[in-house]
């Protein structure tokens, strides 16, 4: 096949490929949504390779590619284009109490920055990672304080049901948000991971 023939081609796929997908859309959702059923959870985490012990427990987890920011307080995920609190609230506290925890972080431009919210249950999930529970013993990077063992998102599955992420038993659960005290870790979008650039494609 000759040269000019091969590059049509190419061409050709570039541009399907480069339709199929925005540059900017997030690898995963960063938008809350308050109706996330439990099937409709099930779905995200066989589609996405996420691991649930309960939920999807073949998934494999995602390929974290982490660095610890030069201000030590937060962790980046290249792979995901997220930035996260290190470590979190040091004390747990009801879901009302998370957004002023979230604000309080914003007020004080921490770590440089005002954009801080909570994570969607997607996003935290890309955290979990996949292995044996054992006691005192974290199924995410040891990178992240061991000391917020589970941790509230932004999702919900009905008005007072707010999504909880344990990664101190590898799986999420909806709970009465009204009813729980738990931690929380925030996070904050960076960029999107790269995608193909076909721009330098010979004419």
């Amino acid at each position: 096949m000759s040269k000019p023939i091969l590059t049509s081609v190419f061409l050709v796929i570039s541009l399907f490929i480069l339709s199929s997908f925005s540059k900017n859309d997030p690898l995963f959702r960063s938008t809350p949504v308050d109706q996330l059923t439990q099937n409709k959870v099930k779905t995200m985490l066989v589609q996405k390779g996420l691991y649930d012990r309960y939920f999807n427990e073949n998934g494999s987890g995602i390929s974290n590619r982490f660095e610890v920011d030069k201000n030590v307080r937060v962790v980046i995920d290249h792979a995901t284009g997220l930035m996260w609190e290190r470590s979190g609230s040091n004390y747990m506290m009801y879901y009302e109490g998370a957004q002023n925890y979230v604000d309080s972080l914003n007020n004080a431009n921490f770590a440089g920055h005002n954009d801080w919210r909570l994570p969607t249950l997607e996003e935290a999930m890309t955290l979990m990672k996949k292995g044996k529970v054992s006691p005192g013993q974290l199924l995410i990077d040891p990178l992240f304080d061991s000391e917020q063992w589970w941790i509230v998102t932004a999702d919900q599955d009905s008005t007072n049901w707010a999504w909880i992420v344990y990664y101190s038993n590898g799986y999420c659960s909806a709970n009465p948000a009204g009813n729980f005290f738990v931690y929380v870790r925030v996070v904050r979008s960076i960029y999107q991971e790269q995608r193909p650039d076909f721009s330098a494609v010979e004419q």
